[in-house]
């Protein structure tokens, strides 16, 4: 099976999972109608990264920056954020859980704590894989805005060269 399929039916099995009362499985994969796999696993691709268990930067003068080890043996895609925010005078502090695409087109759900103060001066981020199945984890998806994120991803991108085997 080529990459393309592979991941279609990853991002289809995903959509499909999300049904519930409130929406059937029909409905949520009718979210696709329109989605080029191949545009979008080329987007994605071009913003692979490589994701750290800790990072801690700064912009200060006496600041640094660290990394931790990696969180995955292969650089991995964000797919979508799940976003908590308390903000207080001097920090903004966010949890979150994300859900990432590994570049074996496998998923992964991850709990991030990012800590960011006076404006981007000093910012440091801990992340904990959560585990693979969404469903299992604390991660809510609002499927309609994963789907327009996804639009959004290939619009953004400027066609270009395969960047993978197919």
């Amino acid at each position: 099976m080529s990459k393309v399929k592979h991941f279609e039916t990853v991002i289809r099995e995903l959509f499909r999972s999300g049904a519930d009362i409130e929406h059937n499985a029909h409905e949520l994969l009718g979210l696709l109608v329109g989605i080029d796999f191949e545009a979008l696993l080329q987007a994605l691709w071009r913003r692979r990264e490589t994701v750290y268990a800790y990072i801690t930067e700064g912009a200060g003068e006496n600041s640094f920056s660290y990394r931790g080890p990696e969180l995955f043996l292969v650089p991995a895609m964000l797919l979508y954020s799940d976003i908590d925010r308390i903000v207080s005078d001097v920090a903004e502090h966010s949890v979150s859980d994300e859900l990432w695409l590994l570049s074996d087109i496998s998923l992964a759900v991850v709990s991030c704590v990012r800590t960011e103060i006076a404006g981007n001066a000093s910012c440091a981020e801990y992340r904990a894989v959560k585990g693979t199945d969404w469903r299992e984890t604390e991660l809510c998806i609002d499927f309609p805005d994963l789907a327009d994120g996804l639009d959004i991803i290939i619009q953004e991108s400027s066609p270009c060269r395969c960047l993978y085997a197919l």
